[in-house]
């Protein structure tokens, strides 16, 4: 461009030129706004997801700008959002700076809008908006499935479910979760190819995957859950489950050993034994004994027979022995073993019947009709005078209530008589009576009982923590498990609960039989921000009164910011475990308003927050930061460092906006469970009772030991009886590994060598897992003899 300067003299001299002008063009421009696109297409974006593109805006003038504005107008403004955070407040000559324009799809058809960006000066620019809300589709198959009936611990066959994706766009991340009441009984396996551990693959239009489910009871009833396949987009596909946990086939008796007293030489006796299939599966019977050929299987309606639930059978047991001495052996049914055992002494003057007698169960508390034993003199001399006396295991729960025998001289073929009462104070109780002459000639009968505990109503939970919840949102109900443990019937349990919990429905209508649970599932709605606690009580008469602390943290909603489920449940996880990351425990959280929200941060808070463990996997971006309908999974795990209940809550919070939790609430267990001492709910310490010193037969006491593992495990067993030995293993562990699930028992009896109060326990280790023991404690009291 040719340029040319003309001089103008003011006044009378003309100087240097004061200022020049430009002849052949316009003068230096000011500030002048400018995008790099008059138009943003964003193409097909599916519903409910986000896509972003950036656009350059510059100062192409000579000047400063003003300060910057922008804004989005136009008839779909509402699903678009520009983040300016990048721009300075002016842009100086020349500069330039980046915006990001966000679009969401909230329906379907082309949509558009209009983004300005103004300043003055510098001017305004306008760039044109549109997108295409196309559709994402998940379906899964089966919708609905029932599995059957299975055994409690029984581990089912795997269940299908095929993911397809029905819609014209790409999915996006896949995430598997399982909610609905029973969630921690339908555990998905490692077939997996829709999700990885909660991280997720998409799934284009028309794609399939596929994932299983295998039914895992802990408990016994009617079981359902929801299984949920979500993808952004894509939205949430659901099947529903169901199955019927029942308690496996188990037969019991009162009893698991039995003595028939001392019987003479050429004499017999025998006892009736009752079992019966307390389980919910059938059971073959499969009759055998085994042991020293004098006790034999009179009668039996327990041979070649099949227990259905609930269904009984009797086996007649006599001793007919042969040769002197002690004797035992041991009768099978079902997989029960009952121990029976007598004495066997030279035919002599004195003899009692019946030599043994089972006054079955009575309850505790009471005192049962008395049962009359007849002592004869069957010599050719007065015997006498006698001695009656009651020996062995909590004999002090049988009362001579008669005694026409003490201190007597009997004449030959002369008789007397003892009547016995049974007043039970616990469970099992066995003693023996013994009629003596002082020339030591003796004769014993074996005295049996079983007192039933009166009806008790318990929880079976110990706590129940909702974890944080919006005020005013109201909780998915939680089912909570009242039991009968006593041995009596139960009136009907009345619920009852205080303030932001409510009992939302119950199956507690009717009396509890001994064993058997009812339900009652109770929400959480808090009304005011901050902690809440309150008990669940179950009230019967008989039965008494049962709670368990319920607990719960009403929050203000963070503004823009959600997050699904509010509380998770984990199944019983071994001490130690990796934490099931076989089945997905994941969180979602979305943003939900308009603006982009900034310093999101996590962590976990409670009593056991370092037992839970977090990571995000956002589809796009960090779990730091969220652009409006955007969201992110955080996958949490559980290590439990203790066999008890664990709990801590998800803390979610965003700068300035609040916050939001999630309860996490799990149980640990150890490898190795004592769940039964002879037959009956563990105690905390195996009772014997009073066994007199050095006795040649003594009670014993079958501790049942379950793998609670994953692996096959072998065991050992480390043994502290005393110095010198008070107890003593009659049947150890069996040798290899026992199977995922499988049960053993060990059998102990109690051989006091002094008088006074003996203890002693089992320990029940692990050979390849470390902290995976299971201990008993025992204890005894040694009495003369």
């Amino acid at each position: 461009m040719r340029r040319c300067w003309i001089v103008v003299c003011v006044a009378a001299a003309c100087g240097e030129p004061s200022s020049p002008i430009e002849g052949d063009g316009p003068p230096p421009a000011g500030a002048r706004l400018e995008l790099d696109r008059a138009s943003a297409d964003f193409g097909g974006v599916a519903l409910d997801a986000t896509s972003a593109q950036q656009l350059t805006l510059t100062n192409t003038g000579g000047a400063v700008t003003g300060e910057l504005a922008f804004a989005i107008g136009g008839p779909d403004g509402a699903m678009f959002a520009v983040d300016a955070s990048a721009c300075p407040p002016a842009l100086e000559p020349g500069a330039a700076c980046s915006l990001t324009v966000a679009h969401t799809a909230r329906r379907l058809g082309d949509v558009a809008a209009a983004l300005t960006a103004t300043g003055s000066p510098g001017g305004t620019v306008v760039a044109a908006l549109a997108a295409r809300g196309i559709t994402g589709k998940l379906e899964i198959s089966p919708s609905a499935q029932d599995l059957g009936t299975a055994a409690v611990g029984d581990v089912g066959a795997d269940l299908m479910f095929t993911v397809t994706n029905t819609g014209a766009a790409e999915s996006g991340p896949l995430v598997i979760t399982a909610n609905g009441a029973d969630p921690v009984d339908f555990q998905r396996t490692a077939v997996n190819t829709c999700s990885g551990l909660g991280f997720g693959n998409r799934l284009p239009p028309g794609g399939t995957c596929v994932f299983a489910i295998q039914f895992q009871p802990y408990t016994p009833g009617a079981k359902t859950a929801t299984l949920e396949v979500t993808g952004l987009p894509g939205g949430t596909a659901i099947a529903s489950v169901s199955a019927v946990a029942v308690a496996r086939a188990r037969v019991t008796t009162v009893h698991t050993h039995r003595d028939f007293g001392t019987v003479a030489l050429g004499d017999t006796t025998s006892v009736d034994l009752a079992f019966v299939n307390e389980g919910g599966l059938p059971i073959a019977a499969n009759q055998l004994i085994l042991g020293d050929a004098s006790f034999t299987i009179d009668a039996s309606t327990c041979a070649n027979t099949t227990l259905d639930p609930g269904a009984g059978c009797t086996a007649t047991v006599r001793f007919a022995p042969t040769t002197t001495g002690a004797k035992s052996a041991t009768l099978a049914v079902g997989g029960l073993l009952v121990t029976v055992g007598g004495t066997a002494t030279p035919t002599t003057a004195l003899a009692i019947a019946p030599t043994a007698h089972d006054f079955t169960s009575a309850a505790a508390g009471t005192t049962t009709a008395p049962h009359r034993f007849t002592v004869t003199n069957r010599g050719t001399s007065t015997a006498g005078p006698l001695a009656t006396r009651l020996l062995g295991l909590v004999g002090t729960q049988f009362t001579p209530v008669a005694d026409a025998c003490a201190n007597r001289l009997l004449a030959p073929s002369a008789s007397c008589t003892i009547d016995v009462a049974f007043a039970p104070a616990g469970r099992a109780a066995a003693a023996q009576l013994v009629v003596s002459t002082p020339s030591l000639a003796f004769v014993t009968a074996g005295l049996a009982g079983h007192g039933r505990r009166p009806a008790h109503l318990a929880i079976a939970q110990t706590s129940k923590d909702f974890g944080s919840v919006v005020v005013g949102a109201p909780t998915p109900a939680y089912e909570l498990t009242i039991v009968n443990d006593g041995d009596e019937p139960s009136g009907i349990p009345a619920l009852a609960t205080t303030g932001a919990f409510a009992v939302d429905a119950s199956t507690c209508t009717a009396p509890l039989a001994p064993g058997t649970t009812c339900g009652a599932r109770v929400r959480f709605t808090p009304m005011f921000p901050g902690v809440a606690t309150a008990e669940l009580a179950a009230t019967a008469e008989p039965g008494g009164t049962a709670t368990t602390p319920l607990s719960g943290q009403g929050v203000a909603h963070a503004l823009g910011l959600e997050v699904t489920p509010s509380t998770i449940e984990w199944r019983p996880t071994m001490v130690g475990d990796a934490g099931n990351l076989g089945f997905a425990r994941t969180l979602r959280l979305r943003n939900t308003g308009t603006t982009t929200i900034d310093g999101i941060s996590a962590g976990t808070i409670g009593p056991q927050l370092t037992e839970y463990s977090a990571r995000g996997n956002p589809p796009s971006g960090t779990c730091t930061k969220l652009v409006p309908g955007e969201a992110c999974d955080i996958l949490v795990t559980l290590q439990p460092r203790a066999a008890n209940r664990r709990i801590a809550s998800l803390r979610l919070a965003a700068a300035g906006r609040g916050e939001v939790h999630a309860g996490l609430a799990g149980t640990g267990f150890r490898q190795w469970e004592v769940f039964a001492v002879d037959d009956r709910p563990t105690p905390a310490v195996a009772e014997f009772g009073a066994t007199p010193v050095d006795a040649p037969f003594s009670n014993e006491i079958r501790i049942a030991v379950r793998n609670n593992s994953r692996i096959a495990t072998p065991v050992s067993l480390q043994a502290d009886y005393g110095t010198p030995p008070q107890f003593v293993t009659v049947v150890g562990p069996p040798s290899g590994a026992i199977p995922v699930g499988a049960t053993f028992t060990i059998r102990v009896r109690f051989k006091p060598t002094s008088t006074g109060v003996k203890t002693g326990s089992i320990k029940v280790l692990s050979d390849i897992i470390a902290d995976a023991q299971a201990v008993q404690l025992l204890t005894g009291t040694g009495v003369a003899p």
